[in-house]
């Protein structure tokens, strides 16, 4: 688990209590906040890796399978590759979903401009609304 997880947790529960579908994309073998998101969201919540583990689903962001993330309120990210960035944004913006991402610390050149530097306690996230 990562240090600032609790406050990435209590961002989300902040502001997507009424979520209906939660996504995480690129979950890797670290799954601690999916599966408190899990554990603590009244929505489904999915997630998905091109390399998928545990609950993860196949899906490679480069060529989406939309479904999987159509009626999604949030979608997001920890830790991506900068590559991954402007797929996330697209994938987002296509079925409506807010992006958050949760970036590397040292990304700071990296953050698109369309998206908002926030500090949440100790959590630094790239937010862009669509929802």
């Amino acid at each position: 688990m990562l240090f600032d997880t609790p406050d990435l947790l209590r961002y989300i529960a902040a502001n997507y209590s009424g979520a209906e579908k939660i996504v995480e994309i690129g979950m890797g073998p670290e799954d601690s906040v999916y599966k408190a998101l899990k554990r603590e969201m009244d929505a489904e919540i999915l997630a998905v890796d091109i390399c998928p583990s545990g609950d993860a689903l196949f899906d490679d962001i480069f060529e989406p399978d939309i479904e999987k993330y159509s009626g999604a309120s949030l979608i997001y990210s920890i830790r991506p590759n900068p590559e991954l960035i402007l797929p996330l944004q697209k994938i987002a913006q296509t079925v409506g979903a807010d992006l958050l991402i949760r970036p590397l610390t040292t990304d700071s050149g990296s953050k698109p401009p369309s998206m908002k530097l926030m500090n949440y306690g100790r959590a630094v996230l790239w937010v862009e609304k669509h929802h």
